[in-house]
């Protein structure tokens, strides 16, 4: 179970872990609504600066340090979408450690942020759907 205090406390950590001024973390769904979820963590990601090619290796290591592994990628996600019709392409990651605890990432990213081509993408974030 995700709680407000445990969430966080986890993107504090998160912060901690990344150069500063490349990403803002925020909490969003359940845990802020409710403060706490049974079911996941969401957190929202959007660039400090939008000027220069987003670099998203600090954020994954920080998420693998502490046992997370990514467990459905964008790709993965956007295809299970369209098998039910759903056309929606934000770029959500779904990462779980061993005992199930989950976390969903939210990217707030266009193509314009990405640079050409988009070379620092993680294997988590490809294929890239533009929008």
């Amino acid at each position: 179970m995700w709680t407000l205090d445990s969430a966080l406390y986890f993107i504090r950590y998160l912060y901690s872990h990344i150069p500063n001024n490349t990403w803002h973390l925020a909490l969003g769904g359940g845990v802020l609504l409710r403060g706490e979820s049974n079911h996941d963590l969401d957190i929202v990601v959007l660039p400090h600066n939008t000027t220069i090619e987003a670099d998203f290796s600090a954020l994954t290591t920080a998420l693998e340090k502490v046992g997370f592994f990514c467990k459905e990628p964008v790709d993965v996600k956007h295809k299970k979408w369209a098998e039910k019709g759903i056309t929606d392409r934000k770029y959500v990651s779904s990462w779980e450690d061993a005992a199930g605890k989950r976390i969903d990432i939210i990217m707030c990213i266009s193509n314009e942020n990405m640079g050409d081509p988009p070379s620092k993408l993680p294997s988590f974030l490809t294929p890239i759907i533009h929008w």
